[in-house]
C-alpha cells in the first residue's frame, strides 16, 4: 500500500549573500560552492528522498501563497496558511510591522487532492504566528501582542466577516527572532 504525504511548498529559496566573506573566516573543509540555484516546485520534489512505499505530492505553491510560515487544517480538510509578507525583507527588517500579512484559506472542492478554491480569510495582519482552526472560526495571534483574536466566517464565503477579542494578553515588545 502506498502512503501519500501532502506537501506545502514553503517558497524558501536560498540565495548567496551579496556581501563578501573575508577569506580568513572561510573554513577550508567547507569551500564556497557559489550561489544555490532556485528550483521550481517540480524540480525540488525530485530532490527529496522518501522511505519506500511513500510518495510526495505538491498541493499548493506560489503564486497562490507568498512567504508562508504555518499551515494548519480544519476538520473538513481546508488548509489555512499564515503568510508573513513583511518578514525580513532586508537585513534591517525594514517594514516588518506593516500590516500587510494574512491568513489564507484553501479548499479542495472536487476531492482530487489539489486546493482549487482560495480566499484570504484574514487580511492586514502584522506577522501572524498562531492560527488555530475551530468550526467556522480561527484564532489568530500576531507579532508584538499577546492578544488572541477570533476571526469568524459569518456567511460561508471562506472570508472572515467578524473579528472579536478572544484572549486579552496585552502588548509584547521586541522581535522574537532578535
Amino acid at each position: 500500500m502506498r502512503k501519500k504525504i501532502f506537501s506545502l511548498l514553503l517558497g524558501a529559496a536560498v540565495s548567496a549573500s551579496n556581501a563578501a566573506t573575508p577569506q580568513e573566516n572561510v573554513d577550508a573543509n567547507f569551500p564556497d560552492k557559489g550561489k544555490t540555484p532556485y528550483l521550481s516546485a517540480a524540480e525540488e520534489l525530485k530532490t527529496l528522498e522518501l522511505q519506500d512505499g511513500y510518495y510526495l505530492e505538491l498541493v499548493l505553491d506560489d503564486p497562490t501563497i507568498k512567504e508562508p510560515v504555518i499551515s494548519v487544517f480544519d476538520g473538513n480538510g481546508n488548509m489555512y496558511v499564515a503568510e508573513m509578507r513583511t518578514y525580513m525583507q532586508d537585513v534591517d527588517g525594514s517594514g516588518a510591522f506593516n500590516p500587510i500579512s494574512r491568513v489564507s484559506r484553501h479548499e479542495d472542492t472536487n476531492g482530487d487532492g489539489k486546493y482549487d478554491k482560495h480566499t484570504v480569510f484574514a487580511d492586514n495582519l502584522v506577522l501572524p504566528r498562531i492560527i488555530l482552526p475551530l468550526d467556522n472560526r480561527i484564532i489568530i495571534g500576531e507579532t508584538n501582542t499577546l492578544d488572541l483574536y477570533c476571526y469568524e466566517d459569518t456567511n460561508g464565503d471562506g472570508v472572515s466577516g467578524k473579528k472579536t477579542l478572544w484572549f486579552k494578553g496585552g502588548p509584547r515588545g521586541g522581535n522574537l527572532e532578535h
